[in-house]
């Protein structure tokens, strides 16, 4: 009994092993995931240099357009990707498009992935920079 319960055992610890059809399918499946880690790290980064410098409509002389741009930024910040709207959205998709272009460019080298990529249906997808 204890050696058909450890055999079990380790066999529900082994990793599973993906497919290369399974495994672009997760890369491409992940953009709405990297999407959302490239707006949290825009948002740190727009936020931490708008502090560390000081920054803010009224302490800048800007023009109404700038002051509109640096509040709209100011309200992006302190949104979470999934309330952006869709053209905000569209604007970090670009960014995950870039990040898994170039994770399939590295797959491409073989010859196993390349194949499950052009079995994909990828024809839309630019390699060296994301979607078209």
């Amino acid at each position: 009994m204890k050696n058909k319960k450890l055999k079990q055992a380790i066999r529900e610890s082994r990793p599973k092993t993906y497919t290369e059809s399974e495994v672009i399918n997760k890369i491409l499946n992940s953009r709405e995931t990297l999407s959302d880690l490239e707006h949290q790290q825009w948002a740190h980064w727009t936020d931490y240099l708008f502090k560390r410098l000081s920054l803010s409509p009224n302490v800048l002389k800007v023009d109404a357009q700038t002051k509109k741009d640096f509040e709209r930024w100011v309200s992006q910040i302190i949104t979470p990707y999934k309330d952006l709207s869709k053209k905000e959205k569209d604007a970090d998709r670009v960014w995950a498009d870039k990040v898994i272009s170039r994770i399939l460019q590295e797959f491409m080298t073989s010859s196993g992935f390349r194949s499950a990529i052009e079995k994909s249906g990828l024809k839309g997808f630019n390699f060296s920079g994301g979607k078209k």
